[in-house]
């Protein structure tokens, strides 16, 4: 909420050179002005608290966009965002499931039932979940365990093989 995504891009520092061996590409989407229901407003995902998909739909023009203008590995397209980002990462994950092969979602929360949705998801979606245990906005049980936990069960994972362990991140194809 109120990030973008040049801010994004600064502050995740995706692109190094180790990362992709220069053969990734990486887009850094802004999301829409939105009234809260305070009466203020945010910039921030809308589809999450509506029934309109303009989110959904933007990021299906997106990777249309990019797959007819790159040379695209369709099989590794991945995901990520921190906080309204990472809930969006999320969302994205269950609806686009079948488009993308991963996500990674930061101090989010797991998708919830949306009008007219209900958490129909699919396909399965490998997730990476981060989440601290001091996070002042976003509970580490409610809501980080709670992400894990969601993807654990619509993966049909078994809860042994999910770690809550910190460590480096292990590399598989």
């Amino acid at each position: 909420v109120g990030g973008n995504g040049k801010g994004t891009q600064s502050s995740f520092n995706l692109e190094s050179t180790n990362t992709g061996g220069g053969k990734a590409i990486f887009a850094y989407p802004d999301a829409l002005t939105k009234t809260e229901p305070d009466g203020t407003t945010a910039i921030d995902w809308v589809t999450p608290l509506t029934t309109v998909d303009i989110d959904v739909l933007f990021f299906d023009a997106m990777v249309q966009y990019i797959e007819a203008n790159y040379c695209v590995d369709t099989k590794h397209i991945f995901a990520t965002g921190i906080s309204a980002g990472g809930i969006f990462t999320n969302f994205i994950g269950c609806y686009r499931g079948n488009v993308v092969r991963g996500i990674a979602p930061v101090a989010s929360q797991p998708p919830w039932n949306t009008p007219n949705k209900g958490n129909k998801c699919n396909g399965e979606v490998g997730a990476m979940v981060i989440h601290g245990t001091n996070d002042p906005y976003s509970d580490y049980v409610a809501h980080g365990l709670a992400t894990r936990d969601f993807w654990i069960a619509q993966s049909h994972c078994q809860a042994a093989t999910a770690g809550t362990d910190a460590g480096p991140p292990s590399t598989t194809d």
